[in-house]
């Protein structure tokens, strides 16, 4: 920290005085004064200021973040209407570990709505070709509106999935590919509705619990409690072909259930060694239908199938 800056905390404000926390070339200046006086500010400026500085606060989530922030935030109160205006330039942002591009992100407070504006862009930062937007998130929050919180447009294109990898790890350590669309947020914190559609190209997840790894392109259908496909062509490792529809239902998010059929055709469905799993494990090759159904902690699976040839497959004895 450099320079002279204090911090007061009062029942009827805060301020702080150029408080400045300066590392390596990179600065964050907290300057300002929180009441509910609408003059009353606190302005945040990053002047070159790592993103992972962050990461701290973020351990316990499945998230993480990068990249050099430049620009001002700041944030006053106004009769208990938040007043968040920002102009921010991200470089290089990374998000989970995904090297995105370049971003901005733009808002402002529109009292006549009662209502924050939000313009946030991604630009690909492609070593050749111009620029082009691959993520951008755009339209306004409504904090006091009990029966709608969100007016949002997402627009993606090429949009690196495996940003959700981490989201996925109680059952997936691997995914991949790029998703290209339009998706529109509606609804409340507490019950988000998202709707759209998404075409997902060179896609790829690894089922963890069969130590399988499939490939599909395909465009996927977003409704309001039901994440769908229509007889999806999926490959294995050996580029097989089979087939998979259905989806996943959810409530608002929350109590994601699976509700999917599969019809492979000489496909690898189990590729696991003693030591990944010791109640059964070895190579299946299947030829049939799999149904997966039910939450993810408690799955059914009913399997009417035949083996094919190159199959085998351990289960050991267990004596008591």
């Amino acid at each position: 920290m450099e320079g002279e800056s204090y911090v007061v905390i009062d029942s009827a404000y805060k301020e702080v005085r150029e408080l400045n926390i300066i590392r390596e070339g990179q600065s964050l200046t907290i300057d300002g004064r929180l009441s509910d006086k609408p003059s009353d500010t606190m302005n945040l400026r990053f002047n070159n200021w790592s993103l992972s500085h962050f990461n701290t606060f973020l351990q316990n989530s499945s998230l993480s973040i990068g990249g050099i922030i430049n620009g001002y935030l700041g944030y006053s109160m106004d009769n208990d209407a938040p007043d968040i205006f920002a102009d921010l330039r991200i470089k290089d942002l990374v998000f989970n570990e995904v090297v995105f591009g370049n971003a901005k992100i733009l808002t402002h407070w529109l009292e006549s709505d009662r209502a924050l504006s939000l313009n946030a862009d991604i630009f690909s930062s492609a070593s050749t070709g111009d620029p082009y937007k691959i993520l951008g998130v755009n339209g306004f929050y409504y904090p006091f509106d009990k029966d709608q919180n969100f007016d949002l447009d997402i627009t993606s294109q090429n949009l690196d999935i495996s940003l959700v990898e981490p989201l996925m790890s109680s059952f997936s350590s691997h995914m991949a590919g790029f998703a290209t669309g339009r998706l529109d947020l509606l609804g409340t914190l507490d019950k988000p509705i998202l709707t759209g559609k998404m075409k997902l190209q060179r896609a790829e997840i690894t089922v963890d619990y069969l130590n399988v790894t499939y490939s599909f392109s395909n465009e996927v259908i977003v409704e309001e409690d039901y994440i769908h496909f229509n007889r999806v062509p999926i490959y294995d490792s050996r580029s097989n072909e089979g087939f998979i529809e259905g989806g996943i239902r959810h409530r608002y998010f929350k109590d994601i259930k699976l509700d999917l059929v599969i019809e492979p055709n000489n496909f690898l469905a189990l590729d696991l060694n003693r030591y990944q799993n010791e109640t059964f494990y070895g190579k299946a090759y299947a030829t049939g239908q799999v149904k997966i159904s039910g939450p993810l902690n408690n799955i059914s699976m009913v399997v009417v199938a035949k083996t094919e040839k190159g199959t085998d497959v351990h289960i050991p004895s267990i004596i008591p």
